[in-house]
């Protein structure tokens, strides 16, 4: 049986694989590199451009969840 998204954004955060790079609160980013299956992949956060992370996968992938995992997003109607 084949792991799914959440199951292995949770096993990658288990094992280490999350390497935050860069947090910048101003500007609403967070940037961090996964260690996936053979390569590294880098994923981010903005509060202008939402998630993206380099693999081929399409959608969501368990390396945008990982990090999603561990970043706290504020909603734009609890800014003041």
């Amino acid at each position: 049986m084949r792991e799914s998204v959440i199951a292995k954004s949770h096993r990658y955060l288990a094992e280490g694989r999350l390497s935050i790079r860069n947090v910048d609160e101003a500007l609403g980013t967070v940037s961090a590199d996964v260690r996936g299956g053979g390569a590294v992949y880098t994923v981010s956060y903005s509060r202008r451009g939402g998630w993206t992370c380099i693999c081929p996968a399409r959608g969501r992938c368990c390396h945008r969840e990982a990090l999603a995992l561990v970043v706290a997003v504020e909603r734009p109607e609890a800014r003041p």
